[in-house]
């Protein structure tokens, strides 16, 4: 019999900062594979956020993650309403896991980051962090996830946020 597949709850966010550029995260963990069991052979980029600990709600999970990873908090950054929602299988150290993604954009009031939040497995899968400008994020060839996001960005920059939260490619 298989295993039934683990819902993983997650908050990932958007941080924009005062240029309008994306804060994004280049990493690569050998740990993580596809549903298949397939890991990806080069680095990829991915949105900052992480999984939502017991008992926290989905934006006291991104308040958490944003100011582990990226050191930016309520006296530096502003979360705004979740965005996006993505569901996908990944397979974490084996076992695989469904990401239930929530999308918040965020609004950073410095680019200054302070990575001493990181976690030991994040200090061994991030090589960096960047703040992508967002045409050379669209016109970019490199590995994004979401999927989707570079197709979402350009109708949630022009329009704002959408008025409930949209489903995206994972």
């Amino acid at each position: 019999m298989t295993p039934a597949i683990k819902p993983r709850p997650t908050a990932r966010l958007l941080p924009f900062d005062p240029q309008g550029r994306l804060l994004l995260v280049h990493m690569h963990d050998e740990n993580v594979a596809n549903a298949d069991g397939e890991v990806l052979s080069d680095p990829y980029w991915v949105t900052v956020g992480g999984a939502i600990d017991a008992g926290e709600t989905t934006l006291e999970a991104a308040w958490r993650e944003l100011e582990e990873e990226t050191g930016l908090n309520r006296d530096t950054a502003r979360i705004g309403p979740p965005v996006w929602y993505a569901e996908h299988v990944l397979t974490f150290y084996g076992r695989q896991s469904l990401l239930q993604e929530t999308f918040f954009l965020a609004e950073a009031f410095t680019t200054e980051l302070d990575h001493s939040g990181f976690e030991t497995t994040e200090k061994a899968a991030i090589s960096h962090m960047k703040w992508w400008p967002v045409d050379d994020l669209l016109a970019s060839s490199q590995q994004v996830f979401p999927r989707g996001l570079k197709a979402e960005l350009p109708a949630l920059l022009a329009n704002g946020p959408p008025s409930g939260i949209r489903t995206i490619r994972a």
